[in-house]
């Protein structure tokens, strides 16, 4: 009755101890986590993340990550009068780096709204797609702006509408300033 028991007890704590390591396995997770610990810690009042990906699209890696998502995504933050940017996604390493574009971080810090207010058209949906998407974290607040591929592909009818969106500039000069070299 005691092995019975015993190994009854193992097979939930086994179970537990897997679901526990699978909880943060998606870029989405840990990001947000790492953005309000951030926060939380008084280390930064706003975290910005920037993510791309691709929904429904295979993904070949030369490496086995344990992690079934594609995305990508940097956090950037202030952190006394320094800023910062930490690369975050399958198989990426923990690296804290400067971020040398302070006025980006501030334009998006002091005047939100017009980023997080960018309505995009499409008279039709693709399910396989590309994707960028623009966070901002700040004490009790999380804004999100997501813009997929195709709404700037070239048989999208409201294609100039799009490109139009303060959301797609932002992304724009943010993809520049994180992927130069």
């Amino acid at each position: 009755m005691k092995t019975a028991l015993l190994l009854f007890m193992f097979l939930i704590a086994s179970g537990h101890a897997y679901s526990q390591k699978r909880a943060y396995l998606d870029v989405d997770s840990v990001v947000t986590v790492q953005a309000q610990e951030l926060i939380e810690s008084k280390k930064a009042m706003h975290v910005i993340v920037y993510q791309s990906g691709c929904v429904g699209c295979e993904v070949l890696r030369e490496v086995d990550c344990n992690c079934d998502d594609d995305a990508t995504a940097y956090l950037i933050w202030k952190e006394d009068s320094a800023y910062f940017k930490k690369k975050v996604g399958c198989c990426v390493k923990d690296e804290i780096l400067p971020f040398g574009n302070a006025a980006l971080y501030e334009n998006l810090v002091k005047d939100s709204t017009s980023v997080f207010s960018s309505k995009f058209k499409s008279d039709y949906v693709e399910i396989h797609h590309s994707y960028r998407k623009i966070m901002l974290f700040s004490t009790g607040e999380e804004r999100e702006v997501y813009m997929e591929e195709f709404l700037f592909a070239k048989d999208n009818k409201y294609k100039q509408l799009n490109l139009k969106q303060a959301a797609k500039a932002y992304s724009d000069k943010l993809e520049s300033e994180l992927f130069k070299k």
